[in-house]
């Protein structure tokens, strides 16, 4: 379907009947609390999707694991909320929000310690999540102090440092008050190694005035060479994070100008791979197109990101991904799973086949998205070095779009084989033999 099943297999789409952690019924949000006052423990609520059932059965996957049910029991009062109840009205009314997805941790008067609006099978995330909710318990305090003092006016560069350092370890949004910080301080001070790095460590929008500040005042060199003292995966997660605030903010406020900045910064952090970046950027647009429910728009820019990955030979792909499967075991010295380039190129032709699924009945469009779909198995089928792996999300949208396409016996051949290839991976194929029963109904 959306997104195809990595070599990794973290985020797969298997259901699991029994969850180990065990989650209780709260008729509101403020008797969630309340229990957990009584009980001196913090909250864990797992938010649910309408929209998107492999999500909440991948968190069900994750959540099964008996080490985790001592773990939450000992430390959390557990709920499960799904859409449209009351639980779920007043958890939104109380955050502000209209709609919300995945783990939310809180104390017992309701302070978020810890939130990740995704879903993962990896029971591992979910134990390091728990703990940093733990670890974060401690100090609310503290930051409660801190607002506290904000609010009697102290807008010293010092402080709001401090108190910005403070709400990112809270995983609290601090953008406006490093506006305000970024505006206390002189050309001087913006010229600081010190300042530059703490700039850049907070992953700004690329429009914020503190990051343009920065970058209008300050050599590109200087930047670079503090940039590059930062170990390389705390860069690439600034990286992920920059992308994913200006992404945000440009769906949020539909700025095309903001976006075609951000798909320029994707393709800089690419350096010399231009392939990867252009793909990134591509996929960027597309992205968006299909975030602002731009139908017509998504059409052209999905294509031009499809029709890329098309051009690419397989026996370009084969051979990127063998370098790199060679430097993986070279690496960690066993032959696990990874996840490689070419399913990086397969999963982006089959999201984009699917999107067209989801959004145009257009029988040409479709036409060429069935041809996205196929060569994404011919990717998975020619690069994937492990059995141990399925393409069956692949063969899910095939037979989707020859549904659509009313080419109905292939489609329901296909589907069978999307099933198939779930057996001897203990994933679960309810969801595909309830879709190809479907199918062969609306096929009488």
């Amino acid at each position: 379907m959306k997104k195809a099943l990595s070599l990794s297999l973290f985020f797969c789409f298997s259901a699991i009947a029994n969850a180990q952690v065990v989650f209780e019924d709260f008729p509101s949000f403020n008797q969630l609390l309340e229990q957990a006052r009584t009980q001196k423990k913090l909250v864990f609520i797992q938010i649910e999707s309408d929209k998107c059932d492999q999500c909440n059965e991948v968190a069900m996957q994750g959540l099964s694991s008996t080490q985790l049910k001592e773990k939450y029991a000992v430390n959390f009062v557990s709920t499960k909320i799904k859409p449209n109840t009351p639980i779920y009205e007043s958890t939104m009314e109380k955050w502000g929000a209209k709609e919300v997805m995945g783990s939310l941790y809180l104390d017992a008067n309701g302070r978020v310690l810890f939130k990740n609006n995704m879903t993962t099978s990896l029971a591992m995330r979910y134990i390091e999540w728990a703990d940093k909710a733990i670890a974060n318990s401690a100090k609310v305090g503290n930051i409660d102090e801190l607002i506290a003092t904000y609010q009697k006016g102290d807008r010293t560069p010092a402080f709001l440092e401090q108190y910005i350092y403070a709400l990112r370890e809270l995983d609290r949004n601090a953008d406006d008050v490093m506006e305000e910080y970024v505006g206390k301080l002189t050309l001087d001070s913006l010229r600081s190694h010190k300042v530059i790095k703490f700039v850049k460590e907070q992953g700004l929008p690329l429009n914020s005035m503190a990051y343009k500040a920065i970058h209008a005042i300050n050599n590109s060199k200087v930047i670079d060479s503090i940039w590059y003292t930062m170990p390389n995966a705390q860069r690439v997660s600034i990286n992920n994070k920059t992308s994913a605030t200006t992404f945000a903010l440009a769906v949020k406020t539909k700025n095309s100008s903001l976006l075609y900045n951000l798909s320029s910064f994707t393709r800089n952090i690419h350096g010399r791979d231009y392939r990867k970046g252009q793909i990134a950027a591509l996929s960027l647009i597309a992205n968006y197109s299909k975030a602002i429910k731009d139908t017509a728009r998504f059409l052209m820019d999905g294509e031009q990101l499809a029709s890329f990955i098309q051009n690419i030979p397989i026996d370009t792909i084969k051979a990127e991904s063998k370098r790199e499967l060679e430097a993986a075991i070279a690496q960690t010295g066993n032959n696990g799973r990874f996840t490689l380039r070419s399913n990086y190129y397969a999963d982006e032709l089959n999201s984009t086949a699917w999107t067209y699924y989801l959004m145009t009945k257009d029988k040409f469009s479709l036409a060429k998205a069935l041809e996205w779909s196929k060569r994404s198995i011919d990717i998975f089928k020619e690069t994937t070095p492990s059995v141990n792996n399925s393409n069956s999300a692949f063969m899910d949208t095939y037979a989707h779009l020859l549904y659509r396409l009313e080419r109905y016996d292939e489609a329901i051949e296909w589907q069978t084989k999307a099933i198939e290839a779930l057996k001897g991976i203990d994933m679960s194929a309810k969801k595909y033999e309830q879709e190809l029963e479907k199918m062969k109904e609306r096929k009488l």
